[in-house]
């Protein structure tokens, strides 16, 4: 599967699970669907998805491009893949983090806390910019050598992950709690009381916010 390949998958499928999450609610539930927030979420994201993400890939391109190191070539792909894959996860929580701790960046970072509904279409609410400022944090991996396809492959997973923890149905996740960060993680990070503020980072594993 080639990288637009990959993006069109992963819009599919974040757009069907938001779209079936708001009819739930609706029939199943018998609650008030936010449709009008959510079709603004929609579009917040899809710009981020479809343009300035891809800015984000590109420079990751060129970086790994230009970086004298390939410290991957040889090892099994699956192997590539796996290291690549807690890579991401440990960017992401760094950026992240500064976003909530710099004013510049959590200028960007707060139109996804504005959101006032919790649930999937939260998950793709963000600034335009904020794919742009990410690769800072995820440029080390280009420099080692990660391919671009690979970076792009376990970002699109990482991203439905998220996707998937901004949902508004799941309470609990079993013993997933203690290895994954799980909506009921999320939600807590999106509380607006005091003691909830800046605090649990992590994107996919919670090994970061444990250390």
């Amino acid at each position: 599967m080639d990288i637009s390949s990959e993006l069109v998958a992963v819009n599919t499928i974040l757009i069907t699970l938001m779209l079936s999450e708001g009819l739930y609610t609706k029939f199943a539930r018998k609650k008030q669907v936010p449709w009008k927030e959510m079709i603004y979420n929609l579009n917040s994201g899809h710009l981020i998805m479809w343009i300035f993400r891809g800015f984000e890939i590109i420079g990751y391109y060129y970086i790994w491009l230009h970086s004298p190191f390939r410290l991957f070539e040889g090892i099994p792909y699956w192997a590539t893949v796996a290291i690549a894959f807690i890579c991401w996860d440990f960017g992401f929580y760094w950026f992240h983090r500064m976003h909530h701790k710099f004013p510049v960046l959590w200028a960007l970072h707060n139109v996804h806390h504005e959101g006032e509904h919790f649930n999937l279409s939260l998950g793709i609410r963000n600034a335009w910019f904020s794919s742009i400022s990410a690769l800072p944090f995820y440029s080390f991996m280009a420099i080692a050598g990660i391919p671009t396809e690979i970076f792009v492959l376990v970002a699109s997973t990482h991203i439905v992950i998220q996707f998937y923890n901004h949902n508004g149905i799941v309470k609990k996740s079993g013993f997933l709690e203690h290895i994954m960060i799980t909506p009921s993680h999320h939600r807590v990070h999106h509380g607006r009381q005091e003691i909830y503020i800046d605090k649990n980072f992590g994107g996919t594993l919670v090994l970061w916010d444990k250390m």
